[in-house]
């Protein structure tokens, strides 16, 4: 049932974001599928791993790295390295391949919503791992479909911008925002999650950081994205970006 509602939610945002532009700069159905299917076959890889071991993430945390379960390293480099920065790689190089057999550059935004796609697709098949019974799951669930629609908005921006660069330091500079601050963002909002996961003495801290991370999620990632995404659309030359 989550993974039916996962998938539903994550057709239904594409879909949405697809209509934002002018019809002639829509990515056609046939476009979106295989964007979609990317994102699918990038996250076969993680489940692949997590299917050969559950565990192998904490394998390499304690015992390659000696970190301690629980520990802030721990949740560190588990949430920046192993899991946003793998994750985000994964979906760039499904993007760029996307982008590399198909002309996207006449229309910028068709880059974001290809971005958009691959993201959703992702995020609807890793969501099949987080279907082990947890607690909040379908929560975690909504969360990860609009995060990872974040992290493809900006990775998708960025790789429009790269296609407009003139010159060869602006291209690459554009390609390395696009993976870099996916992986940020990605990174941080993991690494947070970790965090309300440890013990808390103090209540109120807890649900102080609980309702501040909220507050900072919905209204700097969630309507922000969106921002960007109709302020591109708006545009046929050029993405705006803050």
């Amino acid at each position: 049932m989550q993974f039916l509602i996962s998938t539903v939610l994550c057709i239904m945002l594409i879909i949405a974001v697809n209509r934002f532009a002018d019809k002639e700069k829509r990515l056609e159905g046939k476009a979106l599928r295989h964007c979609f299917l990317l994102g699918v076959l990038a996250a076969v890889v993680i489940i692949a791993f997590t299917v050969a071991d559950s565990n192998w993430d904490r394998g390499i945390l304690t015992g390659v790295l000696g970190l301690s379960d629980g520990s802030i390293g721990f949740a560190l480099v588990d949430s920046f390295v192993l899991t946003a920065l793998v994750e985000e790689v994964l979906k760039y190089i499904g993007l760029r391949y996307y982008l590399k057999r198909h002309d996207c550059a006449p229309y910028p935004y068709r880059m974001i919503v290809a971005s958009i796609a691959v993201g959703a697709g992702f995020t609807a098949a890793e969501n099949i791992v987080y279907m082990s019974g947890d607690a909040g799951l379908l929560l975690r669930i909504i969360f990860g479909i609009f995060g990872h629609f974040v992290y493809a908005v900006y990775m998708g921006i960025n790789i429009a911008k790269a296609t407009q660069a003139s010159d060869p330091s602006g291209k690459g500079r554009f390609r390395r925002r696009a993976l870099l601050i996916p992986w940020l963002l990605h990174g941080t909002y993991d690494f947070a999650i970790d965090l309300l996961q440890m013990d808390f003495e103090n209540p109120f801290l807890y649900l102080f950081i609980v309702a501040a991370l909220f507050y900072i999620y919905i209204r700097y990632y969630v309507v922000g994205a969106f921002k960007r995404v109709r302020a591109a659309s708006r545009e046929e030359t050029q993405i705006a970006v803050r």
